[in-house]
């Protein structure tokens, strides 16, 4: 295989990945992809945006399960898969949220497999996110409560980098987890979503503006007893003005 011009300039050249070591194994079936047209089969998140950004096909083995299955030339065996997945760290699966509460619970609520889901932006697509974010939250708190800053950090990351509306998904992950621990948290809790936003490059007043509005709807509604309707004011003022 000569090189891997093709995907490189399909990425925009920006990708050093794809200029590194390209006689080892990673490189050939994605080189053989772009010069044949045929369609490629990996499970690298990665070579497969690359393939298609190339213009080449690509799936993996999660949608080749799913049209045997369709075709009724393998069992069905869908749902025990993306267990299997999630557990193993694979990523951008359909939202499900039995799964990820269970893998929580089988990780004795803390940050591996169902976090390193999260730190996706495409966690955050599905309308159930947030309740399930929820539900995890809650458990965190009341079996792992010192991890649940890091749940937060993990999650926060992948919410700002989502494409529609990122600041306010971050503001409503902080206030859930929030109203889940108690207003005694909001100062060490808000400090790391500040922290995610910022690794995300989110602008710092509109993450704020976002999490004022969050908090404060979350104060007027009795959620956080103890804190005052400047209480979200102050605590991102102090955050954003350290930047």
């Amino acid at each position: 295989m000569a090189d891997l011009t093709a995907a490189h300039a399909a990425l925009g050249g920006t990708t050093d990945r794809l200029s590194l070591d390209l006689d080892s194994g990673w490189a050939a079936p994605l080189e053989l992809a772009i010069t044949s047209g045929q369609p490629l089969w990996s499970d690298d998140l990665f070579i497969r945006e690359a393939a298609r950004a190339a213009g080449v096909p690509a799936f993996g083995t999660r949608a080749l399960t799913r049209v045997l299955a369709a075709e009724q030339r393998t069992p069905d065996t869908g749902e025990a898969d993306d267990a299997r997945w999630l557990a193993g760290r694979v990523v951008d699966l359909p939202h499900h949220p039995t799964l990820l509460v269970a893998q929580a619970e089988a990780e004795h609520w803390l940050p591996g497999a169902v976090a390193a889901a999260l730190i996706r932006p495409a966690a955050w697509h599905s309308p159930t996110a947030l309740s399930t974010w929820a539900t995890i939250t809650s458990q965190v708190v009341a079996q792992q409560p010192d991890q649940l800053g890091p749940w937060l950090y993990l999650a926060s990351l992948g919410a700002a980098a989502a494409p529609s509306d990122p600041a306010t998904l971050c503001a409503q992950l902080l206030a859930i987890a929030c109203i889940e621990a108690g207003p005694g948290a909001a100062a060490s809790l808000t400090e790391a979503g500040m922290e995610a936003a910022r690794r995300r490059d989110l602008p710092a007043d509109q993450w704020r503006q976002a999490v004022i509005n969050e908090l404060g709807t979350a104060i007027a509604a009795g959620h956080l007893p103890g804190l005052t309707p400047a209480a979200p004011v102050d605590l991102t003022g102090q955050l954003v003005q350290g930047i």
